[in-house]
């Protein structure tokens, strides 16, 4: 018993699969997402007490998704850990799961007054209507929540208007449609608005109505 038989064999590593839960979050500009909860699986016989944090010689389980996009669903890599290749851990070929998701949702925007538009002083016509522009570029939101190196710009529909028809020098501005904003860019996909602006709400910002000529 226990003599050399005069043959050999092979016996190769058994797999070890390394998982985790990929934490959902919003839209930051990045592709690495964080994993917590991490665990180990399939080791066998003699060595089913081995332990997922005792395989590891170095590094911290982490993520990262094939682009930093907002979206459902979307495919994540784990990465981030050496693995130890002595003792008993040398018969196991340590592999990540592949088939963890994460949703990133769009980043939320809040807008407000002057961040997004000048207005232009005209004369009195009678009417309660407002010459503004908005700020080009991403001037109209960078205050409000946009990634540096993201390419967004805003644009409105709805109108704005004079709380009245009269004369004055910092008069208020009233928001028409606030459903009329939309983002545009590059990164657009990846912020909602949530403006705390409402119909005919105060858009925080005033204009300058001068008196109209009567000539005799």
């Amino acid at each position: 018993n226990g003599a050399d038989a005069g043959f050999t064999g092979a016996v190769t590593k058994a797999t070890v699969t390394i998982t985790g839960t990929a934490t959902d979050r919003d839209y930051n500009g990045l592709k690495t997402v964080a994993v917590t909860g991490g665990s180990a699986s399939g080791f066998v016989g003699a060595d089913t007490g081995l332990t997922y944090s005792d395989s590891i010689a170095s590094g911290t389980l982490s993520g990262e998704m094939a682009d930093k996009n907002a979206g459902d669903g979307k495919a994540v890599t784990l990465k981030g850990l050496t693995f130890k290749t002595t003792g008993d851990y040398k018969n196991y070929k340590f592999v990540y799961d592949t088939s963890k998701t994460v949703d990133i949702a769009k980043k939320k925007l809040t807008l407000a007054g002057s961040e997004f538009a000048t207005v232009a002083s005209r004369v009195y016509d009678g009417t309660t209507k407002v010459t503004a522009s908005l700020k080009t570029g991403q001037d109209g939101i960078t205050d409000a929540g946009i990634i540096s190196g993201d390419t967004v710009t805003l644009t409105y529909a709805g109108g704005f208007v004079y709380a009245d028809k009269h004369v004055g020098g910092t008069k208020r501005i009233n928001i028409g449609d606030k459903s009329k904003f939309s983002l545009g860019g590059t990164d657009a996909g990846n912020y909602d608005i949530q403006s705390g602006l409402t119909n005919g709400a105060d858009a925080g910002f005033t204009g300058a109505v001068t008196k109209a000529t009567v000539t005799i």
